[in-house]
This record gives structure tokens, sequence and C-alpha cells, in this order.
């Protein structure tokens, strides 16, 4: 039987606190495979922050996407700076991948998390 061998790892992170200890597990496999985390952050389009079957004003659509785009700057500040902190805590090098070394890579992706699985898991 052929051996298989684990080449990446998709990370979905959403700023809540919790992705120190499963970057550190995602780490961990990836330097014993010499693998790549590629951790993703996915926010919502701002479409899918609006109502279904509702007319909105435009002052109020405003308001909602400029809330939606300051709470996403502000996320992908913090996630970037803790990203960069836990790749070099873990040992693992932000840079393209290079086979048999373990890499890393912060990925946004703005739509459904389903669909940032499917295209980056």
């Amino acid at each position: 039987m052929p051996s298989s061998r684990l080449h990446t790892i998709m990370l979905p992170v959403r700023g809540d606190g919790k992705g120190d200890a499963v970057f550190a597990h995602a780490a961990a496999i990836a330097k014993a495979f010499g693998a790549r985390v590629r951790v993703v952050h996915c926010h919502p389009k701002p479409d899918d922050l609006m109502p279904f079957g509702a007319v909105i004003p435009a002052v109020m659509r405003s308001q909602i996407e400029g809330a939606a785009a300051g709470n996403v700057d502000l996320t992908r500040k913090q996630l970037m700076d803790e990203f960069h902190l836990q790749a070099k805590e873990q040992g693992l090098f932000v840079q393209d991948p290079e086979p048999g070394k373990p890499t890393t890579r912060f990925i946004e992706y703005e739509g459904k998390p389903a669909d940032a699985g499917q295209r980056y898991g």
C-alpha cells in the first residue's frame, strides 16, 4: 500500500480567541509532515448582511456596510498580528510552500465559510 503524504492543513479562524491552541496543534502536525498550514479568515460579503426580502433605505444600507467594513478591518488586523506571533512561536515559516518545510500563509476570504472550505480545504 503506497504511503500518503499530508501536505496542507486548512485552519479557519474567526477572532474568537480560540485560535492559539488550534494553531499550535496544526503547527505540530505541519512540522511532523513538512506540511503547509493555510490560516483562512472568512468574513461575509456586505450583501449577505442585508435582510432578505426587505427594502432597506440607502442611508441604512450605507451604515450597515460601513460598520461591517470597520469590523472586518479591525478583526483582520488582530488576526494578522496573532498569526505572525503564533507562526514565529510555533516555528512555521511564513513563505511560499517548500517541500518538506513547515510553512504557513494567512488567507482572507470574503463569502460564506462553506465556500472558503471548499476552495482552500
